[in-house]
This record gives C-alpha cells, structure tokens and sequence, in this order.
C-alpha cells in the first residue's frame, strides 16, 4: 500500500475545504488551493477565507483547531508548485469542463508522475466522463464509482502515469 504523505485539494468551497480539514485531522499536509481573489491584494485570499470559515463552523470540520495547522493555502496561479510532492490530488472545483480542462493541463505539468487524481463531479457521468478531451494526457487506470448515494456526485480516480504503485 503507497503510503500517502501529502495531500492537495484544489476547489476551496465547501466540499473541498471539508476534504482538506478531514485530511488534516489525519495529521496528513495538506494543500488547499483556489483561483486568484479579484480585487483584493491577497491573491490566496478565497483558500486563506475557507480556512478561516473552517475553523469557525460549527459543528467543527477540525477535531481539533490544532489540526489547521496542517493546511497551506495559496492559489492556482502562484503555487501550483506545491503539488510536486503530494501523493494525491483531489479536485472540487467548479462543473465546467472549459476550466477543468484547463487546469489538468496545469496540474499534469507540476504535479508527481506517481501522484494520483480525484476528480468530484455533480453531474451526469456520461456528459462528463465519458468526453474524451476532459482526462489529461497522461491519464491511467481510470476508476468511476459513486461516492454519494443520495444526490448526484461522483468520483473519478485515475493515476497520472504508467508508474505501478504498490497496492
């Protein structure tokens, strides 16, 4: 089994900041990333808002306050960077295929050969799924299942390269 050491949450709404906050109660780093705020100096200011939400919400996402410390924010602009050495990138960011696109193609070039993607969609599987052009390049071992069973959202995992990992 890959042990996983670093996690990356791209989508700092409510879904992927909840994922970020259960990962850091694991004691896992995690890096939870936006896009860039308009109008304001902060470019990481949407990331650094959810996290402050976060730690306000009640009930509390965090099992501990102590587990925030666990979470880097930042943007999809300027710290891309920092998928280099994460294990496992989760993406939950808006249902549009223009941007996903787009930013897979970003993600491929920063992110480890060995790292593996998740994918959270909210709509019908076979619009988006099955759309060739949404996977990157690099794409293997595509696995779809539902995650929810009420609603209508899905998890698509897949490993960026043809690099076997230990199961």
């Amino acid at each position: 089994m890959t042990e996983i050491k670093k996690v990356a949450v791209i989508g700092a709404g409510v879904m992927g900041a909840s994922i970020a906050a259960h990962v850091a109660n694991a004691g896992v780093p995690v890096v939870l990333l936006d896009i860039v705020a308009k109008d304001n100096p902060n470019r990481s200011a949407i990331a650094e808002g959810a996290l402050e939400k976060l730690l306000k919400a009640d009930p509390a996402p965090f099992m501990s306050k102590a587990a925030a410390k666990f979470v880097t924010t930042g943007n999809v602009e300027d710290n891309l960077d920092l998928l280099g050495d994460c294990d496992w990138i989760i993406e939950a960011v808006i249902e549009r295929l223009d941007v996903k696109q787009a930013l897979y193609a970003r993600i491929e070039a920063g992110a480890s050969p060995a790292a593996w993607f998740v994918q959270y969609l909210f709509d019908d599987p076979p619009a988006t799924l099955l759309w060739k052009p949404v996977w990157p390049a690099g794409c293997r071992e595509l696995h779809h299942h539902p995650f929810l069973q009420s609603g209508r959202a899905y998890a698509a995992f897949w490993k960026w390269s043809a690099r076997e990992v230990e199961a």
